[in-house]
């Protein structure tokens, strides 16, 4: 970064960072606790040679089989997350502590309360005034390469949520050998 930026800038920690124990602390444990499992499944699809990123169908089977299970599995860390204790806080959880300070903070002004519900989770440091920008992960659209009568068959046929001892592994197995068989 030095060599980059050069020296004296001071727009960044250089060296350890004890400034965001926290949000290094919630990285760590959503890759722990649910993008690691994704990442192994899809590397082992991949060595194994049953996913090549190259091809659209096996591109446009992952995303129908794992995109659903990985917004499921974020969900149910988010609302782990959300309701965990904090030692530093008293054990309040960070929905506690939110909803806490709205009612210690509390004004008359009902539809101003409307306004900064709205507003919650703005980073105001770089906000520049306009909310262009899509809210969550972005993830590249893949074309559907099935026609829709064929699709609909898929989506009956298979349920990307559904019980699953490989983690998803297995439907997506089922679902390419089944497109590549029509």
């Amino acid at each position: 970064m030095f060599t980059v930026k050069g020296t004296g800038r001071g727009n960044f920690v250089a060296g350890k960072s004890v400034h965001n124990q926290r949000i290094e602390r919630l990285w760590r444990d959503v890759r722990l606790c649910v993008t690691q499992l994704y990442y192994e499944v899809l590397h082992s699809l991949e060595e194994d040679g049953l996913l090549d990123l190259s091809n659209s169908l096996h591109m446009f089977c992952v995303h129908y089989v794992f995109l659903f299970r990985l917004e499921r599995d974020l969900q149910s860390f988010t609302e782990g997350w959300d309701n965990h204790p904090l030692r530093s806080e008293g054990g309040l959880s960070p929905n506690q502590l939110w909803i806490m300070g709205h009612m210690q903070n509390s004004s008359a002004n009902s539809e101003e309360d409307l306004q900064n519900l709205e507003l919650f989770g703005t980073d105001w440091e770089s906000f520049d005034g306009t909310n262009d920008e899509p809210f969550g992960v972005q993830v590249p659209q893949i074309e559907n390469p099935l026609s829709p009568a064929v699709m609909d068959t898929v989506k009956s046929m298979f349920n990307p949520l559904a019980p699953s001892e490989s983690y998803g592994r297995d439907i997506y197995i089922s679902l390419v050998q089944y497109i590549g068989s029509l």
